[in-house]
């Protein structure tokens, strides 16, 4: 499935890779980056699991509305 994003809805958008599990250490980032989630889209380009210590809450950012991912191959191989 294609999902359009306009850019003017948002007033920062983060690319992130290989968040692989470790969330805690995504959260710090974010807060080191001052995100904020009513104003700014975090795009994740795969690998939201495997390896760190927490997939389950990297999967449940999926349902953010700040958040959108592409499948990875650690995606597909779950």
């Amino acid at each position: 499935m294609y999902q359009r994003i306009d850019a003017s809805e948002w007033r920062a958008i983060y690319i992130v890779g290989d968040l692989h599990g470790c969330l805690r250490q995504f959260a710090q980032a974010l807060r080191e980056a001052h995100f904020d989630p009513w104003q700014d889209l975090v795009i994740s380009v795969g690998d939201l699991i495997d390896r760190g210590d927490n997939s389950p809450g990297c999967l449940a950012l999926t349902e953010r509305r700040w958040f959108r991912c592409v499948l990875g191959n650690h995606e597909a191989m779950a």
